[in-house]
């Protein structure tokens, strides 16, 4: 039986190369894949699409949007949201800019919560109107100096602690690209806690173009690969997926809150090597073998 799938040897960035460590980092990547097939779709959740230029674009404003709240690069943005492409297009701005990106388990509360605002100190916190409450039951993280609404309803106008919720969006105008020390810290990923307290895991500038490269060789994703992701933006599968499908020229597919729209299921692939073997049923025949059963 012939190979359902033929899969293309993936691009590699011919600009971001190892003799060039100030070019390994997550919008090196994304330049170089908008300047490659940038009109072509990269990122969809739900019914929002978005191709790479596109997102290249959103980056930079919202690097200047942020800019223009005098948040600067090795500041904390701490984002309590879900999926949406507002917050894609943010966590992008953030590495753009140099700010350090810092999702937030949407299910914690109370002590999980607090432990992270006072481990992460950050100076912004983004966050969806259902969990403001949460918030407001905790003392206000002490560097916190912005915070902004995302996703629907709005909440800006609504107070939190002794802020005010803002409304921010990306600017008109982009930021200019920055260059990107390897060390640099970009994410703090905090794990689940289920052994203990939380710890924040520093993601550095590097680690995260490496991470998409490895990923890249082992599951073999190339720019016809389109990757499917149910875990939130907050968990480090479902961010990085993201990032490999930058770095590969592929496209991924989010679930939004609320999960996968049909019409996505309907033409979804699978990026996984093709196999000649039919798929084992657990605990019967092999598939091609149970044609037929009802």
């Amino acid at each position: 039986m012939a190979n359902r799938h033929e899969w293309s040897e993936p691009h590699v960035p011919r600009s971001v190369a190892v003799d060039d460590p100030l070019r390994l980092n997550v919008p090196s990547l994304l330049i170089e894949r908008a300047r490659h097939g940038g009109d072509r779709e990269c990122v969809r959740v739900g019914e929002e699409a978005r191709t790479a230029e596109q997102l290249r674009s959103a980056a930079a404003r919202w690097a200047r949007a942020l800019a223009e709240r005098e948040i600067a690069a090795g500041d904390r943005i701490a984002v309590l949201a879900r999926n949406s492409m507002e917050l894609v297009e943010l966590a992008l701005g953030c590495l753009w800019l140099g700010a350090v990106l810092v999702p937030i388990n949407t299910g914690w509360l109370g002590g999980q919560l607090a432990h992270v605002f006072a481990d992460a100190e950050p100076v912004a916190l983004f966050v969806e109107a259902e969990f403001l409450a949460a918030c407001g039951e905790l003392e206000r993280p002490a560097a916190l100096r912005v915070v902004a609404g995302l996703g629907s309803p709005d909440s800006s106008g609504a107070m939190l602690w002794d802020l005010p919720v803002e409304r921010l969006a990306a600017s008109a105008e982009e930021s200019p690209e920055r260059r990107v020390e390897p060390g640099e810290l970009a994410v703090v990923m905090y794990t689940s806690g289920t052994t203990g307290v939380s710890k924040g895991v520093m993601c550095p500038a590097a680690q995260l173009y490496w991470w998409t490269n490895i990923m890249r060789e082992s599951l073999r994703v190339g720019d016809r690969s389109v990757l499917y992701s149910t875990l939130p933006l907050f968990h480090v599968n479902a961010f990085v997926t993201v990032l490999l499908a930058i770095a590969t020229g592929g496209r991924v597919v989010l679930d939004p809150p609320g999960g996968l729209l049909a019409s996505d299921a309907d033409r979804l692939e699978v990026a996984a090597p093709a196999t000649d073997e039919p798929a084992p049923r657990e605990g019967g025949p092999a598939a091609d073998d149970a044609e037929g059963e009802g």
